[in-house]
């Protein structure tokens, strides 16, 4: 369906000066499949702030992050 919004991906939002174009802030919003350490310490470096859903079993997650269980409707 080509009107239907994009339900997995990257999503950007950028705050921005409307009368320079000077770029104050870039918040990037992943899903379960693109959050990754390599991805988050990357855009870190480059002074972008991440958020997305990590599995815990992921390659790159500290074991440390494993002993921990969330409550269902917690987050």
């Amino acid at each position: 369906m080509p009107k239907k919004p994009t339900k997995w991906g990257i999503k950007t939002w950028t705050l921005t000066d409307a009368s320079n174009g000077h770029i104050w802030n870039v918040k990037v919003y992943t899903d379960i499949f693109n959050t990754s350490p390599a991805l988050f310490s990357q855009l870190h470096d480059h002074r972008f702030e991440a958020c997305g859903t990590v599995r815990i079993n992921r390659v790159g997650i500290s074991k440390e992050f494993q002993k921990y269980e969330v409550a269902k409707g917690i987050s």
